[in-house]
């Protein structure tokens, strides 16, 4: 933790909690802990900055995606790894074959290892949602997760304090 704090030193609290929002794995299960109990900031500006960075990368993973794989077969080790994280996705999203809309936002809003924003945007391409569905799925997804966290973060804030 303090490694990441050392290297967004001299960055406002806001733009680090967006930006640390929006990056894979961490996203807002990260950033508003981070927000709410070490830059004490404000829980619902944390809340809204986390959600606002996680949904940074929906639109550009999904036309990614659409312009990566007309291409990919003409690269092996891309291919190769792209297919293991798409195989890894379908094996992770199977809630969201089988649900669609409601699969994603379920998906996206329980915050566990490796159900965010991220996942869930490839997950919904693979499965053929459209990309204003992917959008709507991970914004009421985010929203859950980030009411989940927020509140999280105010149980570890009072145990800190």
């Amino acid at each position: 933790m303090t490694s990441i704090l050392h290297f967004f030193q001299g960055i406002p609290n806001w733009l680090t909690t967006i930006t640390i929002s929006a990056i894979p794995v961490i996203e807002l299960r990260g950033a508003i802990p981070l927000a709410v109990t070490v830059f004490k900031m404000d829980p619902k500006l944390a809340m809204a900055l986390g959600v606002l960075g996680s949904l940074l990368p929906v639109l550009p993973i999904f036309i990614i995606l659409s312009l990566i794989t007309k291409y990919i077969y003409h690269f092996p080790q891309i291919a190769k790894f792209l297919n293991w994280v798409f195989d890894r996705t379908r094996r992770k999203g199977k809630n969201i074959e089988k649900y669609k809309l409601l699969g994603l936002i379920l998906f996206v809003g329980i915050p566990l290892p490796g159900t965010g924003v991220w996942t869930g945007s490839i997950a919904a391409y693979l499965f053929g949602l459209s990309m204003w569905s992917t959008f709507v799925g991970c914004f009421l997804g985010t929203l859950i997760a980030g009411i989940i966290m927020t509140a999280g973060s105010l149980g570890i804030k009072s145990l800190v304090s």
